[in-house]
């Protein structure tokens, strides 16, 4: 089966935040055990370049639209060669800000709808007028007819699409049907906000999480036939998730939503290139690019990730054994070319691997990895392993360190 693996589309910055390291590697090593296990795979970057994140990297000065495009594609360059040295790899680039075509496929019907806005900042906040005070600027809300673009929204249609849904991380379900459950039966969302810099359509700024959303179709559309559609995504369950699940239709929907926990300190508190306004640097840990990636994809996804110097450093010995290890098996000296065949005890090894590899069960899977290229060295002491054996060796290594 065809496999689409698609992150919740990353807001474009000057460079990439320990967090959207950690969301593309776990997207990249998924992509790589499915490879290895012979199916088709297209896993796109999706990049927002709508809303906030682009005002924040533009010069106060007024600019066209082109020069806007541009500034922001030498920051999608900038995470592009970040990908690079994580060895990370993808199909193709998807922006939200050149995606017009679907963004408008997406789009409902202009309508005039009483909603809540804000007279002092423009902030527009629906239909929902449990909200008094603006979130921006505090002011009290004023209640207006608008004709703008909205979706009606149904709780019960979306409790349907979210229950064809298999969530690996029970807790995303959970939160995603207490947020519903806590709506209206039956609402409007409005598809418009204030944005600096933001796609428009009919001289409507339209919300930046319609925009993104917008992708994921668009990555669809790769494949005649549907595809098996795994969704990676951090916390983002109110901001992203929800909304994707209330736009998209059936056929655009995930087979399996995986939500991994977050990158935090001994503390407990995320770790964010915001509080030190300076890029996350690998050397202060005392590891490298490779290392800290395997560190990461033998860690569990499904809690926080803790990351530290100590912590680091203890586990970077048994990741750097593997490396090593693997380099050594995979010497010409070792194997057999042009033979084929497995091993029963390794075939037996990579089944469960690729089983736990593919239930997010990380720490077991690298287990049973490291395992394998422990056994295919004490074979190559005293025998040779098949070339396809040897294949098996580089693809693991390929998997956890690029």
């Amino acid at each position: 089966m065809a496999t689409l693996i698609l992150m919740a589309p990353m807001q474009i910055r000057k460079s990439l935040s320990i967090g959207g390291i950690y969301d593309l590697l776990l997207c990249d090593f998924y992509a790589k055990v499915n490879v290895m296990q012979g199916r088709e795979v297209f896993f796109p970057l999706l990049m927002n370049v709508n809303g906030s994140p682009i005002e924040k990297l533009l010069p106060e000065q007024e600019l066209s639209r082109s020069d806007i495009f541009d500034i922001a594609g030498i920051a999608i360059n900038n995470i592009l060669d970040e990908c690079a040295l994580y060895h990370i790899n993808f199909d193709m680039v998807f922006r939200d800000d050149s995606n017009i075509q679907m963004i408008r496929r997406l789009l409902p019907e202009k309508a005039t709808l009483q909603v809540n806005t804000c007279p002092k900042c423009g902030s527009i906040y629906g239909t929902d007028f449990s909200i008094t005070a603006c979130r921006r600027c505090g002011a009290k809300l004023n209640s207006v007819f608008r004709n703008t673009f909205a979706i009606h929204a149904n709780s019960s249609e979306l409790m349907d699409k979210i229950n064809h849904t298999n969530f690996v991380h029970k807790a995303a379900k959970t939160t995603l049907v207490d947020y519903i459950n806590n709506l209206p039966l039956n609402y409007d969302i409005v598809l418009e906000r204030n944005r600096r810099y933001s796609t428009v359509i009919d001289g409507t700024c339209i919300d930046p999480r319609l925009t993104a959303i917008s992708l994921l179709p668009r990555a669809r559309q790769n494949f005649t036939e549907r595809p098996q559609i795994v969704h990676v995504h951090g916390n983002v369950i109110k901001k992203f998730t929800y909304y994707a699940f209330a736009f998209l239709s059936d056929d655009d929907i995930p087979d399996i939503d995986f939500m991994h926990g977050n990158v935090v300190d001994l503390d407990g508190k995320k770790i964010r290139n915001s509080s030190t306004k300076s890029q996350f640097c690998v050397e202060d840990f005392g590891i490298n690019e490779r290392e800290l990636r395997a560190f990461f994809l033998s860690s569990s996804a499904q809690n926080d990730i803790v990351i530290d110097a100590n912590l680091l450093k203890g586990k970077k010995k048994s990741l750097v054994k593997f490396f090593v290890l693997a380099n050594r098996i995979r010497e010409e000296r070792n194997y057999q070319p042009g033979t084929s065949g497995v091993r029963e005890s390794i075939q037996a090894r990579l089944n469960n691997f690729y089983r736990y590899a593919n239930s997010w069960n990380l720490p077991v899977a690298f287990n049973e990895a490291n395992e394998i290229i422990h056994d295919c060295w004490k074979i190559v002491k005293d025998s040779k392993l098949t070339e396809e054996e040897v294949t098996i060796v580089d693809d693991l290594q390929s998997i956890y360190f690029g």
